[in-house]
């Protein structure tokens, strides 16, 4: 009675492990009345659960120790609770302890089968399932659903989703009939594995071939996995399979609507959310706090705080009292929406309702006060943090550390950084840019340089930001053949170079006036389509206006001009499109400029349109000018005269004029002789209005909202 009254105590505290006074009353067990109770015992903690390995593997111990032996049943139910333990992967242990059992003479039956399948096919090895299958039939144990279930799992388990399908077709020809959880295996398999178009046509198969129809699980499985599968257009498809469902005259459940109402808000779509909780409310079903909180969230997405507000009203007087989800979702809105003051009022409201913040509202409230510049405040949170036995993540270090390098706190950064690591934090790749973008920006390169080696040595990767800033820092010190350098590096570490790592190496060259290196990376650029940025075509066309001696070596081979639409009407964007295509060549002739070229192509239009052109907004306008150096005063043939420049794509009063300043251009042609004279042109002869044109116009652009004379 003193050891059944002790076992009642435990199973009655819910115990999820093994007190040691209760394990040394087992260890007195050697009557038949102690034997069952003993037995009993462990029936009832097998279905309570356990918590760690240590107390089931006791409990196999004494049932070994029992004579007889006790029935396979026994073992099979704590054994069955040992497979839940799945984040200490017990399978291995379980497949030892079936092998010692069938040396102490128990055999086991079909249910010790399905766990051993079960166990294999989690360690990957479908195979030896599929031995003891086999194994079984030989010694005349019937088939049934459960070893094939395990079966099928074992291939979903692995991504073997073919073999899995074609396993099905196989169980069906064997003439067994599948059940509704082999089916609802293989739809949450290719809905893991994001082939919702797969999971869509075995549903299709289901409703149409099968003797039984799709429940509730399979529905939701799909609609769970549309609704996070952007590309497949979940309004299309997963309406139509939630009106499928409600044709089949199966009702949406709580979670249906709330998948539904967190994948409306998340795409900020509030007002379909709102109509799917009213939709829901109307056919029975309460929204419960998962509901309320994807709302939460879309409100608070949209920076819509009174209405997020009304809710969490609305939450308590329908019984529903906000969790640590709706605290932390409200102070994340009103962190975004930059009212730090109303999110600490928030906070402050949590520990009044009993609830705790977490290392999420922490983190959250840090991040923005360091954001407002107000680090004394972050730092006494993040104080607070620490006394009240909440441990910072690596998020919550990142946003101090920000705050204290865009403070010029440098070396307290680096002291925080030493903290975290002794506090057992890891720093990832993100704390090692935020210090280097810093410490470049405040000159101190080699420090920078000593970071991005620790991070390699530490095992951590580089990514695309981290040579970014490191090539940058080499760049503005005029360091150019370390950055070449690092640029080929991170290639042979398979990390692509982008938009930002090209032009910064091209405004590096520019700015130590090594331009014939900055447009050769500006070729690799545009060969790897990529374009340059708005400070990268400003720097080119300064510097080329401002150094007469680049346009004594070099003419322009060929400008484009691309669409400019209405809303890239800027004089700089203006800039950067018609200046996208620069190609430099040597220029034969030095005293020719490109404002000689320019002027040349003006007056020659001037005299065969004799009209203005309107530039239509948004038109799309293309011009080429394939150029041939200029001889000023030797007789030749102008280049716009040799060949066709006009490829001019827009209105078709613009296209009417461009035929006819051809057509007058080939007239004028064949009346002079073969070699004209050509009159000698002033380099420098542009008014105001024609220089401002012709820095920011380079290629001639015709697509500006203002009328431009050419």
């Amino acid at each position: 009675m003193m050891i059944s009254s002790k076992a009642s105590a435990f199973f009655s505290n819910g115990g999820k492990s093994l007190s040691p006074s209760f394990l040394s009353h087992f260890r007195l067990f050697s009557s038949s009345q102690d034997r069952q109770l003993f037995l009993s015992s462990v029936t009832e903690q097998s279905e309570l659960g356990f918590s760690d390995l240590k107390s089931p593997l006791f409990l196999y111990n004494q049932m070994i120790n029992l004579r007889p032996l006790p029935s396979v049943v026994y073992f099979n139910q704590l054994f069955t609770a040992i497979v839940k333990l799945k984040r200490l992967n017990p399978h291995s242990t379980i497949i030892s302890l079936f092998r010692q059992l069938e040396l102490y003479g128990i055999k086991p039956n079909m249910h010790s089968v399905g766990i051993l399948a079960y166990c294999y096919c989690h360690l990957g090895r479908v195979d030896f399932g599929f031995s003891l299958l086999a194994k079984r039939l030989k010694l005349g144990y019937p088939l049934n659903s459960v070893i094939f279930n395990t079966l099928i799992n074992g291939y979903v388990h692995c991504n073997k989703l073919p073999q899995a399908a074609h396993l099905l077709n196989k169980i069906v020809k064997l003439g067994f009939q599948p059940d509704l959880i082999m089916y609802n295996t293989i739809v949450k398999g290719l809905c893991r594995i994001g082939d919702n178009a797969s999971a869509l046509a075995f549903l299709k198969k289901m409703q149409s071939g099968c003797h039984f129809k799709p429940g509730i699980v399979i529905y939701n499985t799909i609609i769970d996995s549309l609704c996070k599968d952007r590309p497949l257009q979940f309004r299309l498809w997963g309406q139509r399979v939630l009106a499928e469902m409600i044709e089949s005259n199966i009702a949406p459940n709580l979670q249906t609507y709330s998948m539904l109402v967190d994948m409306f808000c998340k795409d900020g779509c509030v007002d379909q959310a709102q109509s799917i909780i009213k939709h829901m409310i109307e056919r029975g079903v309460p929204p419960d706090i998962v509901t309320y909180n994807a709302l939460l969230d879309g409100y608070c997405l949209r920076g819509q705080m009174e209405d997020a507000e009304n809710l969490l009203d609305l939450m308590a007087e329908n019984g529903c009292e906000p969790d640590r989800v709706s605290f932390n979702t409200m102070i994340n809105g009103y962190c975004k929406s930059k009212n730090v003051d109303k999110a600490l009022t928030i906070f402050h409201e949590m520990f009044r309702k009993g609830i705790t913040p977490d290392v999420v509202s922490y983190t959250t409230l840090i991040d923005r006060l360091c954001k407002a510049n107000r680090l004394p405040h972050a730092r006494k949170l993040f104080e607070e943090m620490l006394a009240a036995g909440v441990t910072p993540n690596v998020v919550t270090y990142a946003s101090l550390l920000d705050g204290l390098c865009k403070s010029a706190l440098l070396d307290e950064a680096v002291k925080l950084l030493e903290e975290m690591e002794d506090n057992g934090v890891k720093p990832d790749v993100v704390i090692y840019n935020i210090l280097m973008d810093n410490l470049c920006e405040a000159g101190q390169l080699e420090d920078a340089a000593k970071f991005f080696s620790d991070l390699v040595t530490k095992g951590l990767q580089p990514d695309i930001r981290t040579y970014n800033i490191l090539i940058k820092g080499f760049c503005k010190k005029g360091l150019m053949n370390e950055a070449i350098q690092l640029l080929s590096k991170m290639e042979e570490n398979s990390c692509l170079p982008d938009s930002i790592t090209y032009n910064t190496v091209i405004k590096g060259f520019i700015q130590h006036t090594d331009f014939p290196n900055a447009l050769y990376y500006r070729d690799i650029m545009v060969n790897k389509g990529f374009e340059a940025d708005a400070d990268t075509f400003s720097l080119f066309t300064d510097h080329m206006f401002r150094d007469d001696e680049l346009l004594q070596k070099n003419i322009i081979d060929n400008l484009i001009v691309d669409d400019i639409t209405e809303y890239e009407r800027s004089e700089e964007t203006a800039k950067i499109k018609e200046m996208q295509d620069l190609e430099i060549e040597k220029n034969e002739n030095p005293r020719c400029t490109l404002a000689a070229h320019m002027q040349n192509i003006k007056q020659e239009l001037r005299r065969q349109q004799g009209r203005t052109l309107q530039a239509q907004p948004g038109r799309s306008m293309f011009l080429r000018a394939c150029t041939l150096p200029v001889r000023a005063g030797t007789g030749q043939k102008p280049w716009y005269l040799k060949k066709d420049p006009f490829f001019l794509l827009g209105s078709e009063e613009q296209a009417t004029a461009a035929a006819s300043v051809r057509a007058g251009v080939s007239a004028s042609t064949a009346e002079e002789s073969t070699e004209p004279q050509t009159p000698v042109v002033e380099p420098n002869v542009l008014s105001a209005e024609g220089e401002l044109l012709l820095k920011t116009s380079v290629s001639i652009s015709l697509a500006l909202s203002t009328k431009v004379f050419i």
